[in-house]
């Protein structure tokens, strides 16, 4: 999952990549074209490396950056114009698609997922951006692995699925709150990460982590992932939120 911070521009974390930050600094207002002009994305990758390229970021990118998993390529979100993936060391395009109206991207070593506006839940290749799986009547789907996310149905049901296949593993008997901006496993258990507005600061956000109800007899070794531990050094870091405050609740 990725996990944007706000520094004077954009600024994203990445647990499962290579890349370890992503930094957008947008350009000024251009009258002539009536939008920003061009801004520049760095990356800075776990061995010390950097890349830089200059590119506009396009209105409906919600969700922050998403990169590979190899750190090669980044990919952006148009509200209307698709999805697009790049070359993290000179911008230029790898491939693009019309898959519109997605508001988060989820990406695995092969795989991107994402829910769409007329309520599908799609998996599209990394390399090629062309689908491989699709399930329809979906609302939003959230991070849980590199290799799982949940999927949440129209009817509020949770279904803990295989990115690559959209596969369902594990259908959870409780409905996730609204709010859930991400899910991380921690030993036999999953936590919801939830964001809400505080009752007495304005416009302060609260942030709170919940142990979800799992089906009993439910085999943890489905959400093992040898990245757990780096997602909660980063919640800790983006949320101020621990795990050993819940570990007993």
């Amino acid at each position: 999952m990725k996990y944007r911070l706000w520094n004077g521009g954009v600024e994203t974390v990445y647990a499962y990549s290579y890349i370890e930050r992503s930094f957008y600094i947008g350009g000024p207002y251009d009258p002539v074209t009536d939008r920003d002009s061009k801004g520049t994305f760095t990356f800075l990758t776990r061995s010390g490396k950097t890349f830089s390229c200059r590119l506009y970021w396009p209105y409906g990118s919600f969700s922050g950056l998403t990169v590979s998993m190899d750190g090669t390529k980044f990919f952006l979100q148009g509200w209307e114009n698709g999805i697009r993936c790049l070359d993290v060391t000179n911008g230029k395009t790898v491939w693009k698609n019309r898959i519109r109206h997605t508001r988060n991207l989820l990406v695995s070593e092969d795989s991107l997922v994402a829910v769409t506006g007329d309520r599908k839940l799609i998996a599209m290749s990394v390399q090629t951006g062309k689908v491989t799986a699709e399930r329809t009547g979906f609302r939003r789907v959230i991070d849980v692995t590199e290799k799982l996310c949940m999927a949440v149905d129209q009817e509020k049901q949770c279904h803990l699925a295989e990115k690559d296949t959209l596969e369902t593993r594990l259908a959870l008997p409780d409905p996730i709150h609204d709010c859930t901006i991400d899910i991380v496993p921690a030993g036999e258990h999953l936590y919801a990460l939830t964001e809400t507005l505080s009752d007495t600061i304005p416009r302060h956000q609260v942030y709170t982590l919940r142990k979800l109800a799992l089906p009993e007899g439910t085999d943890p070794s489905l959400w093992d992932s040898r990245y757990t531990t780096g997602r909660w050094e980063i919640l800790r870091e983006a949320y101020g939120v621990f795990i050993e405050e819940t570990a007993n609740d």
